[in-house]
């Protein structure tokens, strides 16, 4: 009978011989590696399983949490939210509703209203949120009414405020629909109003100053404008973007999207105001672009806090009409834009996730609600990307890809 050691001499020189005709620089290999080898798969895998599972459970998940926790505070500051706003450049807009649906005319009602003097909604507020005395607040619009009239250059337009929004829900997709009321007002009362309330609210923290129970409503006397702001993406697939002249009344030289239009007390269809006749007039008005109707879709209703002033947030997509990029920039040259001295130049960008978010990393040189919208119309034409469009617009400090 053959001894151990006799086998093992035996199979040691036959798995040498094996190794060194394949990989001749190895040393030998004997049964005591092999065995080895084995013991410590064996005990690595028991290992594993005795005390990598609890540590997995117990410290791992722990550390994965507390990771998730603070990747999350920190996007949320990188974002800039205080509160329920969003904070671009130092300004404050309050997304009050988004649709990714869309409201179209089946989803968006308004009416018009009556509303008191607006001294009398005035007293109604806290004091916290008065902007002027109410027993001033007259004085005050009679003084600018005149100042307007004695300008060779100003008019005090018929203007739309708003006395209140509603929001309905949809039975069959439990998305929302929007009833809004409007009031009749002018510019003089939206002057001094608004200017009072910019004032007022410098330096103060607005998240304290108008929580969530404050936003939710419209706050009686402070509204007397109503906007309407669109992204316009061209046949070619060009989103349009500005720089707003510092002409204007806002007097802020920043980017900005293309179509940017106030409701005029004439807004009307059928007796009601009507947003789409407003953004139609715009995109005339400011880029000379004749628009069917069906190509605009607002998607949102937002508040700019600074101002006071809501509007609507949309996107028209011109895809299949003769207005390509190239169509755009001539009807500017032509002059058939009225409004175009409203913006310096036009800057083209592709209407891409990746290039949207190139645009959204950089917000310092933005007005608030313009980057606001440039980002929910992406949101709403590429539902599938939201995701990276919140997550990479949060990370805006950190250079894109």
């Amino acid at each position: 009978m053959i001894s151990f050691s006799d086998f093992n001499s035996l199979f040691n020189s036959r798995v040498n011989r094996r190794i060194r005709r394949y990989r001749p620089s190895m040393d030998g290999i004997t049964v005591k590696d092999i065995v080895l080898l084995l013991l410590g798969g064996l005990v690595g895998a028991w290992a594993e399983r005795l005390l990598g599972r609890p540590w997995d459970r117990h410290i791992g998940q722990r550390y994965r949490r507390w990771r998730a926790v603070r990747q999350s505070r920190r996007l949320e500051r990188e974002l800039g939210v205080s509160g329920e706003f969003l904070v671009v450049g130092g300004e404050h807009v309050y997304v009050h509703q988004f649709s990714v649906r869309g409201f179209d005319r089946t989803r968006l009602d308004t009416r018009m209203v009556s509303l008191p003097a607006v001294e009398d909604c005035m007293a109604t507020l806290p004091e916290s949120l008065r902007p002027i005395p109410p027993e001033a607040v007259s004085e005050r619009i009679e003084r600018e009414r005149n100042r307007i009239a004695e300008s060779p250059t100003a008019w005090n337009e018929e203007k739309l405020g708003v006395a209140a929004v509603h929001v309905r829900r949809d039975a069959r997709y439990d998305d929302p629909g929007l009833l809004i009321d409007f009031f009749r007002t002018d510019y003089a009362t939206f002057s001094v109003v608004t200017n009072s309330w910019a004032k007022h609210v410098a330096g103060s923290d607005l998240a304290e100053l108008l929580p969530a129970e404050r936003l939710r409503h419209v706050l009686p006397g402070l509204s007397h404008s109503f906007g309407v702001n669109l992204t316009v993406v061209t046949a070619d697939n060009q989103v349009i973007l500005t720089r707003r002249s510092p002409r204007i009344s806002s007097a802020r030289s920043a980017t900005h999207i293309s179509a940017n239009e106030g409701m005029r007390a004439d807004d009307l269809r059928a007796g009601r105001p009507d947003p789409f006749r407003t953004a139609w007039r715009g995109i005339d008005e400011e880029l000379g672009v004749d628009v069917p109707e069906d190509r605009i879709v607002f998607h949102s209703l937002i508040l700019d806090a600074e101002r006071y002033q809501w509007a609507l947030l949309g996107h028209v997509d011109l895809s299949g009409t003769e207005w390509n990029s190239a169509t755009v920039r001539a009807g500017r040259a032509t002059g058939v834009a009225v409004d175009d001295w409203e913006s310096d130049r036009l800057r083209m960008v592709p209407f891409t996730p990746d290039s949207v978010v190139r645009e959204l990393a950089r917000t310092d040189g933005w007005i608030a609600h313009g980057w606001v919208n440039l980002l929910l119309s992406a949101i709403y034409a590429f539902p599938s990307r939201r995701g990276r469009l919140i997550e990479v617009a949060a990370q805006r400090r950190r250079a894109t890809r």
